[in-house]
């Protein structure tokens, strides 16, 4: 019975210690595509693009946390405490399980055109209202792209503006697309010019190859490890009930154990007693 229990903390360790490992990596996923790729802008067109990653950073901490806290607490025996456990870990599975179909959802989203027909319904408030600027800045930026689709997409701009968005720009400061204005489209040597000066291209074309070129590997790499993690935590569940059920009937023969010594030991009081009266019973007559 002892070795079947230590083979079960050492399981659920060893189990605990590789979600901590690969909960790390997918934390630095959901960085890397938050950070590197503006997916909580890409919210404005879809959700998925944000909640996806989002959950993803978050069920990463969650899962250290939890799995950090099994390794403390699975040596304790306190049937209690690990059927906490127990319970924390089946709702970082569930969240495993939703987390991966919400990745799903955001590949669907790729595939089908991750991106409007068109992006210019807000170009005319990107003066006016700092968040339209705001989101516009971080997708020009990130994306290297400027204007909504299409080869020259900056000329959008210059029907809106006098001049494009400082954020269009190859290299971006203040005032660096201020020379890009509506004269520059009438001449080639000009329109050369300015592509000189500025990302030449629509935000649609580039943020979808982007995302079918260099986002997708990044879903498909989740895709493992978030397989492999829901796995290992219902496995780790499992373990955990079964070590709790073992502890159980362990209790239950140790308070039999108990109650027999106390039965045999109340049969040779008594018996012990009998004798001493035969004893003295014999003095006496």
């Amino acid at each position: 019975m002892r070795l079947k229990i230590s083979c079960h903390v050492e399981a659920i360790t060893c189990l605990s210690i590789s979600i901590v490992l690969l909960s790390h990596i997918v934390i630095c996923i959901s960085i890397f595509l938050l950070r590197f790729y503006a997916m909580l802008t890409l919210m404005s067109w879809d959700p998925v693009f944000g909640f996806a990653p989002c959950l993803a950073l978050a069920l990463g901490i969650y899962s250290c946390i939890t799995s950090a806290y099994g390794c403390v607490i699975i040596c304790s025996r306190h049937r209690g405490i690990l059927a906490f456990f127990a319970v924390l870990t089946t709702v970082a599975f569930i969240a495993q399980v939703v987390s991966i179909l919400l990745f799903l959802q955001l590949k669907t989203k790729i595939d089908k055109g991750c991106c409007p027909p068109s992006l210019s319904g807000e170009m005319n408030k990107y003066d006016s209202n700092d968040t339209v600027r705001h989101r516009w800045d971080t997708i020009q930026t990130t994306y290297t792209c400027c204007g909504p689709s299409s080869y020259d997409g900056w000329e959008k701009w210059l029907s809106h503006r006098i001049c494009v968005p400082d954020s269009c720009c190859h290299d971006v400061f203040n005032g660096c697309a201020s020379s890009v204005k509506t004269d520059m489209q009438q001449t080639p040597s000009l329109r050369e010019r300015a592509g000189k000066i500025i990302n030449k291209h629509g935000c649609k074309e580039r943020i979808q190859k982007i995302m079918s070129e260099k986002v997708m590997d990044i879903i498909y790499a989740y895709y493992a490890i978030g397989i492999v993690l829901a796995l290992i935590k219902i496995i780790v569940v499992v373990l955990t009930c079964s070590y709790i059920a073992k502890i159980s009937r362990q209790h239950r023969r140790d308070r039999k154990m108990i109650s027999s010594i106390g039965n045999m030991q109340k049969t040779v009081s008594w018996e012990v007693l009998q004798v001493r009266k035969l004893f003295i019973y014999a003095i006496y007559f």
